[in-house]
């Protein structure tokens, strides 16, 4: 079932201290023992007899916080700034003093130093988060999906859509962007950053749509959902006008996820169709599943591909041009070599020329998000519930889910280390950010949580748990 190529003869236990031998590691035990503290690893580096773990063993905790309300609170995107800052946004169920004065109920953005504190905060009322990201300069650009007026800095848009917005290093707004409409429904999901800040951004929408700014241009769907990507400067003004691909018919079609990639910066969006899509020229066609298009720098339509009864939800680009994408089978499906289950999450690697290089069966069926390492190897975030079988390497959870890292070989998806962090009852994480010396990700805990040195207790049903690892 699983396309996992290595098998794991031993097994680091992480504990809550870090001593001489494999990172986290008490010692080296066999797979069938989990270790205890809300923590446990595998790696296939581990030598018998208690030989030290090498580079490949799962990284040691560096920290971990956690913020909560009364309420259901959780981390949903996280970017890491060039200083060593910590971008993350997310949801709140109430309100929350991050240490800088009390956000509410809504999304929130929150910026941390590179050893976890409060640098500032803010709440953006009536929306839900969407992304966030740095840009060269170091801003903090975000953006979310609002339910009523939307009201952030110069943006004071009385009725309800999606915006963008870049703030600076004291989180004060210097530009934002909106797309609203009045006769539909407008969803953005994913936001992206070149090395000349220019922003992309990407969603589905339905009816007619104002996408504002210079062009001014306004778009109208089928009868059905189509596909929006919106490319702005690093002042807020349009590159080219916003595209919308689609095909006229009631079907749903949206983007999901989007990146730039390579040399040239390619724009290279992904998500989910259901019906035929138009990109220009020959129309995508087949089963409903998902699309993988990369545009060039005027907004043309290079190539595009689909791929059926799986949906592409999260992308990352590598140093060479090209992706990895994570997404979650729609019905029992062969992609490449794997065979998926219903529900089961995947990672696909491409190439450059958007060639599929593996895919991989992640044996999951929480969301996962996968990141390139300095390596080229990819470091997977997510969650799991009961025993997980990882090509030998054997986890468990401690209550209903966990968080779950592990990292795979760039070259083939070969796995080369594991980790769980969670406790008692309902934990995960959903985002995952690298640079060359640390992994940050980001998610929600219930109860009481161990990670490295730290115990934290939730305030409310689900508190917001942000971990940073040291590569």
């Amino acid at each position: 079932m699983r396309d996992w190529t290595r098998t794991r003869a031993l097994a680091c236990v992480a504990f809550a201290s870090s001593l001489s031998g494999c990172n986290l590691a008490l010692g080296i035990v066999p797979l069938s023992d989990e270790g205890t503290g809300g923590a446990s690893s595998s790696s296939s580096s581990s030598g018998a007899g208690g030989s030290p773990c090498t580079s490949d063993c799962p990284p040691d905790v560096a920290w971990s916080v956690g913020f909560g309300s009364v309420g259901a609170d959780t981390a949903t995107r996280v970017a890491l700034a060039p200083d060593g800052g910590v971008l993350v946004v997310g949801s709140l169920g109430g309100d929350i003093d991050f240490g800088t004065g009390v956000a509410s109920g809504g999304m929130f953005v929150l910026r941390l130093d590179a050893a976890g504190a409060t640098v500032w905060s803010r709440g953006v009322p009536n929306c839900a988060p969407v992304g966030v990201a740095i840009d060269p300069s170091g801003r903090a650009i975000v953006a979310g999906n609002c339910t009523d007026a939307i009201k952030l800095g110069n943006v004071d848009e009385p009725t309800s859509g999606a915006f963008v917005a870049a703030l600076d290093d004291t989180g004060k707004v210097v530009f934002g962007r909106v797309i609203t409409t009045t006769t539909g429904v407008v969803e953005a999901t994913d936001l992206a950053v070149d090395a000349a800040g220019a922003i992309a951004f990407v969603g589905g929408f339905h009816g007619s749509v104002d996408f504002h700014g210079t062009t001014g241009v306004t778009v109208s769907s089928g009868t059905g959902s189509d596909v929006f990507v919106m490319k702005i400067d690093a002042t807020g003004a349009d590159v080219w006008k916003a595209q919308a691909f689609g095909a006229g018919m009631a079907t749903i079609n949206a983007a999901t996820a989007v990146t730039f990639a390579g040399p040239t910066q390619e724009l290279v969006v992904a998500g989910r169709k259901q019906g035929p899509l138009d990109v220009g020229g020959e129309p995508l066609t087949g089963p409903t599943g998902s699309f993988l298009m990369r545009l060039d720098g005027s907004g043309g339509v290079v190539r595009a591909q689909t791929f059926p009864s799986a949906v592409a939800t999260r992308i990352a680009p590598d140093a060479a041009g090209g992706v990895a994408i994570t997404g979650v089978a729609i019905d029992s499906v062969i992609l490449g070599t794997a065979e998926l289950a219903l529900n089961e999450q995947f990672l696909s690697r491409f190439d450059a020329s958007d060639t599929s290089l593996f895919v991989l069966g992640m044996g999951v069926t929480k969301d996962t998000v996968a990141r390139f390492d300095a390596n080229g190897d990819l470091v997977v975030a997510g969650g799991f519930s009961g025993d997980l079988d990882l090509g030998g390497a054997h986890l468990t959870s401690e209550g209903g889910s966990d968080a779950l890292l592990m990292k795979v070989s760039g070259a083939d998806g070969a796995p080369i280390w594991s980790v769980r962090h969670g406790g008692p009852l309902d934990d995960g994480a959903v985002d995952l950010a690298l640079d060359a010396t640390r992994a940050v990700y980001v998610g929600s805990f219930s109860g009481t949580v161990t990670v490295g040195d730290r115990t934290l207790v939730a305030v409310g049903d689900r508190d917001i748990w942000i971990t940073s690892l040291a590569l």
